[in-house]
């Protein structure tokens, strides 16, 4: 039974003690018994009615009651399935909370490593740009001695430019010179045995006669060291103490001095050597 049922049954025996205190005092105060009886009896009823009303007053209350708990109850219930939802929502929402903490923790490791990184590739940059401009003041030297090589060059060339018409001038009046010793020569073999030449084994040849003022040319046929042989000898104008000039396609490559004749060949020594000297290499006494 509940609280309210409780309260209403002790309001109602109150109410009923009330009642039969009245009615008690009525019937003593009263000297006709009759209307004494039928005042107790229509009292009697009063009661009835009142406490079936009461009875049915009980009973809706009751059935409120048991209404009003049925709703607390399943209030009770949705309120705890709310709770159970907040709760699920709750540990839903924290493990988010920690998944979130941790990816944070993990861009802030990434963060880091990534200006570690950057630090890094900055630092290198760094040393990469200290290279370059190391290398530049390099560059800047080497070109700066390239020019200095190149005008060196350039006045070896003007310096070789002026020994090469030097050497031209030389030649041509070195070969002048021979032009003049080859006019002396027949003149004097004109004035002993006019076209003969006496030979030491006592025989006697006749002289090949030699161009004036046409270059004596061959080629070089064997190298041994500084001495050469070329291919042309006594029967074209060779004579010992003869300064040759050898050549490839216009390039000076050295002199050579006549040191022994033979008709058709003759052999030099190398001076002034500017380059190597091969067989096939061009020999010539000047130019035309």
């Amino acid at each position: 039974m509940s609280t309210l049922t409780k309260v209403f049954a002790v309001l109602v025996s109150f109410l009923a003690i009330f009642v039969c205190g009245v009615v008690v005092t009525f019937i003593t105060n009263t000297h006709d018994w009759k209307t004494g009886y039928d005042e107790r009896e229509m009292i009697a009823n009063a009661a009835q009615i009142q406490a079936l009303a009461a009875e049915m007053d009980r009973t809706k209350s009751m059935q409120r009651n048991q209404l009003y708990l049925q709703r607390i109850q399943d209030g009770i219930a949705a309120v705890q399935q709310i709770n159970s939802e907040l709760s699920r929502q709750l540990a839903t929402e924290k493990q988010a909370a920690t998944d979130k903490s941790s990816q944070a923790e993990t861009a802030v490791q990434t963060v880091k490593a990534l200006r570690e990184t950057i630090q890094n590739m900055y630092d290198a940059q760094l040393e990469l740009q200290k290279a370059l401009d190391e290398d530049r003041a390099r560059m800047i030297a080497s070109q700066t001695q390239m020019i200095d090589l190149a005008r060196q060059l350039n006045s070896l060339r003007v310096e070789n430019d002026q020994v090469k018409t030097k050497w031209k001038r030389e030649i041509e009046k070195n070969y002048q010179l021979e032009e003049e010793n080859a006019v002396l020569q027949q003149r004097v073999e004109k004035v002993t045995v006019s076209s003969t030449e006496f030979r030491p084994d006592g025989r006697v040849s006749l002289t090949t006669p030699v161009r004036v003022g046409v270059p004596i040319r061959g080629e070089i046929t064997e190298v041994r060291g500084e001495k050469v042989a070329i291919s042309v000898g006594s029967s074209s104008g060779v004579r010992n103490n003869m300064t040759f000039l050898v050549t490839r396609a216009d390039k000076f490559l050295g002199n050579m001095k006549i040191i022994h004749v033979d008709p058709s060949a003759s052999v030099g020594e190398l001076d002034n050597q500017q380059g190597a000297i091969v067989k096939g290499d061009k020999v010539t006494t000047g130019f035309d």
